[in-house]
């Protein structure tokens, strides 16, 4: 066995020791970045718009160049300095500092630019730099004229024929900047590369900032309105550590671009849970995605739905249980999204009673971004999906869209969908077979609406992003203000259906993560639609209608459906004839024989094929089984 003897160390060669332990050496380092200016302070940033690489650093010199040069630093760093500027990640002894114009492979763009034609090439001119261009890898049928947003990996210098080219842009992707149109006039979003005061960053520009995003680099800006949104953003990136400058989109709920509107129920009878009014909990919906039969497993007990919407009746029946007390209103900036007055002031309660009504046991995180007319913005979608992540929502409710392709609540959704959220949107209904966003963003469930006779509805957009479809025709459900009840129609209520489904699932495998449960509603989805069979697919409805008995069955395989003789899992006239075959011809019992019971009488006679008629046939009551 071998001993240690420790030496005790005192005195002067305690202070060297612990001098020594303490100290940190510097590291050489080397790379390319961009110069920023912070009040008296010059930092380098490494690497801009790379969340995992980028860094701060303080410079002691940068020699002749200014803010906005993108430069080769070459020098010591040291990680434990102590900085004259605050929130740097360390500093930078120069030793050398030169343009980063040559042997240069795999710095990180991101941003908006023109495309200029050049001789026999086009070629990528990044706002802000007009003397800078570069040949793109990727142009996805995009021309000279056209402004784009790219994203990839400078290389310079690099092989091409395109005289005019000072490097080339590899690995990129590339999307349209903006259409005309829907920008608010007067209001941006600006995304920062990095973390600084907002003042020095954006200098004398004029700009007022109004709002941001906890915990983000994105600030919602106002500017002259007079001003044309090309000519701000150019001067804009002109300012170092702008990273992104997009429009403020005007967003609105489908049913206000069409002639929808919601008939109060002026007949409605009084609330009670589970059964009145009859027009809301035994509608045509229900049985068509088999919301009904799933809820005899699951009813979305311990499942959080976040619905984004234009404000929420706080002292409705129905709603007044379901309501969490994390919501916000992000017009009015306060914990109270309740319903406002305007041509479409009930969606949002409409939409949130059509889910409580699929899936009674989940509870409805309220979240105001569009005002009582149905119309909001970008900056205000994109504060309420991150207040969702932050408050631990399961599923955010999106019925609403816009034509326009927006960075940040592009951004938005990854996020949320990075954090393990069910997306579900709405496709619009603009009769088109044009994309909807954030519908048509690949990690969101994109809904089509269907008719009462199952075919898709006349008002519903279309086209290869739609998921699922559900009914959107003749839908009752709960409105704001004096009627607590009627109907309405749009793609906009098709949604809350397959978000009531997706809570169902999720309270049968809270595993279940949003590419898997996007995969689950496909792959369970009735193709049999009333008129005939699809194939998926398909441009109008998907991968079919969405079905909620098939959803929760396939995650439980356990599941003894009361009623179901027959054993396919569904409610009827085929167990009515299983029950006579097997109480008159001798036929094969059911298994389990109390399946066979649905009057719980403990006998399996005609009595229990008189109840079955009864369920199936006039919505009896439902089968209860010993």
């Amino acid at each position: 066995m071998l001993h240690v003897r420790c030496k005790t160390i005192t005195g002067l060669g305690l202070l060297i020791a612990v001098l020594l332990f303490s100290s940190t050496q510097a590291e050489p380092y080397e790379n390319c970045g961009v110069l920023v200016q912070a009040g008296e302070c010059t930092l380098f940033v490494q690497d801009p718009g790379v969340p995992e690489q980028e860094a701060m650093y303080e410079l002691d010199s940068a020699g002749s160049f200014i803010q906005g040069d993108f430069v080769m630093v070459n020098g010591d760093l040291d990680t434990n300095c102590t900085p004259n500027c605050p929130d740097v990640d360390g500093c930078i002894t120069v030793t050398s500092i030169e343009l980063c114009s040559s042997d240069t492979s795999g710095f990180y763009f991101q941003g908006l630019g023109l495309l200029v034609q050049g001789t026999d090439c086009v070629i990528f001119t990044p706002y802000g730099d007009t003397t800078t261009g570069f040949v793109l890898e990727n142009y996805s049928g995009f021309v000279a004229g056209d402004t784009v947003f790219v994203e990839g990996f400078i290389e310079i210098p690099c092989q091409t024929e395109c005289p005019e080219a000072d490097g080339c842009l590899t690995g990129n992707t590339i999307e349209a900047a903006f259409s005309e149109g829907s920008p608010i006039p007067g209001s941006a979003i600006i995304r920062f590369a990095f973390d600084a005061p907002v003042d020095s960053l954006l200098g004398n520009s004029g700009v007022i900032v109004l709002d941001s995003i906890a915990g983000r680099l994105e600030y919602l800006v106002a500017y002259g309105d007079t001003i044309p949104f090309y000519e701000f953003f150019q001067d804009l990136l002109l300012h170092p550590g702008v990273l992104l400058v997009e429009p403020n989109f005007e967003i609105s709920v489908p049913e206000i671009m069409q002639m929808s509107i919601s008939f109060p129920d002026e007949q409605a009878p009084s609330h009670v849970p589970g059964s009145s009014p009859a027009a809301f909990y035994y509608q045509d919906g229900v049985s068509t995605t088999r919301l009904d039969s799933a809820s005899l497993v699951a009813e979305g007990d311990g499942v959080k739905v976040a619905v984004i919407d234009n404000g929420f009746d706080f002292d409705h029946p129905l709603l007044q249980n379901a309501l969490e007390d994390d919501g916000y209103d992000f017009l009015d900036g306060d914990s109270i999204p309740a319903a406002d007055t305007g041509e479409s002031f009930e969606h949002g309660t409409f939409v949130a009673g059509l889910i409580l009504l699929g899936a009674p046991g989940c509870t409805i995180t309220p979240l105001r971004a569009f005002d009582g007319d149905g119309y909001g913005n970008s900056f205000a979608i994109a504060q309420a999906i991150y207040h969702a992540i932050d408050v631990g929502v399961d599923i955010i409710n999106m019925s609403f869209g816009m034509q326009d392709p927006s960075y940040l609540v592009e951004q938005a959704c990854s996020d949320a969908a990075d954090a393990g959220i069910t997306l579900v949107a709405s496709a619009g209904n603009d009769s088109l077979p044009v994309p909807v966003y954030p519908a048509a963003l690949p990690e969101v469930i994109c809904v089509s609406a269907i008719d009462t006779v199952e075919t898709v509805a006349d008002f519903s957009n279309y086209g290869e992003f739609v998921d699922v479809c559900a009914p959107g025709v003749d839908i009752y459900s709960s409105l704001a203000g004096y009627w607590d009840w009627g109907t309405w129609r749009g793609t906009s209520f098709a949604t809350a259906f397959v978000t009531a489904t997706c809570a169902l699932a999720l309270s049968v495998d809270s595993t279940l993560d949003p590419a898997e449960m996007m995969s689950l509603v496909r792959t369970t989805a009735r193709t049999d639609l009333e008129w005939g069979a699809i194939e998926t697919p398909d441009m109008y409805y998907g991968y079919g209608c969405v079905d909620a008995a098939n959803v929760v069955y396939s995650l439980d395989t356990t599941v003894v459906v009361c009623g179901d003789a027959s054993g396919d899992q569904l409610i009827d006239v085929d167990d009515v004839v299983f029950i006579v075959s097997y109480v008159f011809s001798g036929g094969p019992a059911p298994d389990p024989e109390s399946n066979g019971d649905p009057d719980c009488s403990g006998w399996i006679d005609i009595d229990d094929v008189v109840y079955l008629i009864e369920y199936v046939f006039s919505g009896g009551p439902e089968p209860c089984c010993p």
